[in-house]
């Protein structure tokens, strides 16, 4: 019984000595973790978060252009009135108008906006000028060629030519634009697709090692409730060990004080042998109760030693 108490205790030091190690190894990994991802974690979230900002600045650029593109669109009945009433005005006027214009410059610091509503003005300017160049073709056919007429036609042509270039570059602007939101946009993928790959291992990690400290632990309470069961047992046969001490002393005293009393009782001598045949078959008895109390505690450790190795 002392020998399974003491390899039951053993067993349950080398599993607290596990789960303890488990623990520390846990917490170790964690730190590790968190130390080696709080740098790159850092610079990460920080690239992603300037990418988010600056896809969502470009994204609201786009939207807003679009947005005036249909706007455009739908004020065609009002450019359609502009040409009328350009058809109705001389060239002169047009090229006084064309000369007082503001040129449209785009710069590296231009927004998306400012593009869109340079393209929109410029198209405007540019059919403006067309209507212009038309009516003067018509103006030239029906009258003689007079040289301000030529000079006229020249002056709107270079006005058209610069109108468009403007236009073209601006053109040419946006595209460069939408590329690189575009190119930002798949970064940004990418690096989101990468950072959920990352979390998803060590979520695996952690779900393993949560379970192993769990089984660690079930196995030390399945442990302990045997120990505990041990002791139980071993406490109830000490004591029936015991009484079955203090009865056989008090046998053996009783047996002392009829063999010094026994030459005063010589006439009881028949009922004293009587007594001790009594007292024989009750030594008998104790001795064949005392084999079946250790046979019973054997079974009983045999059979716990068996539960255990099973276990």
């Amino acid at each position: 019984m002392e020998t399974q108490l003491t390899n039951a205790n053993k067993q349950i030091t080398e599993l607290q000595g596990k789960l303890e190690t488990k623990e520390i190894e846990t917490k170790e990994k964690g730190l590790l973790s968190l130390t080696s991802k709080k740098v790159g974690s850092d610079t990460k979230d920080s690239e992603v978060t300037k990418l988010k900002k600056e896809i969502k600045l470009k994204t609201e650029e786009i939207e807003k252009m679009k947005t005036r593109v249909t706007k455009a669109e739908n004020d065609n009945k009002s450019l359609t009135l502009t040409i009328n009433r350009l058809k109705e005005e001389t060239a002169s006027n047009l090229i006084k108008f064309y000369k007082q214009r503001t040129p449209k410059k785009p710069t590296d610091f231009t927004t998306k906006l400012q593009l869109k509503k340079m393209v929109e003005e410029l198209e405007n300017e540019i059919g403006e000028v067309l209507v212009a160049l038309k009516k003067s073709e018509e103006e030239k056919s029906k009258l003689p060629k007079y040289e301000s007429n030529n000079q006229n036609n020249e002056e709107l042509k270079e006005s058209n030519e610069k109108l468009t270039k403007d236009l073209q570059a601006a053109k040419t602007r946006l595209e460069s634009l939408e590329k690189e939101l575009k190119e930002q946009k798949e970064a940004h993928d990418k690096e989101n697709d990468k950072i959920t790959i990352e979390r998803k291992t060590a979520d695996e990690g952690k779900k393993k090692i949560n379970d192993d400290k769990k089984k660690l632990e079930d196995e030390l309470k399945k442990r302990l409730e045997e120990v505990k069961n041990l002791n139980n047992v071993n406490e109830m046969l000490t004591k029936e060990k015991n009484n079955l001490e203090k009865e056989l002393t008090k046998l053996s005293s009783e047996k002392a004080s009829l063999s010094v009393k026994r030459d005063e009782m010589t006439e009881l001598v028949k009922k004293l042998e009587a007594i001790k045949d009594e007292l024989e078959e009750e030594k008998r008895q104790n001795i064949s109760l005392k084999k079946q109390v250790e046979t019973g505690l054997k079974s009983e450790q045999e059979k716990k030693a068996l539960n255990i190795e099973v276990c």
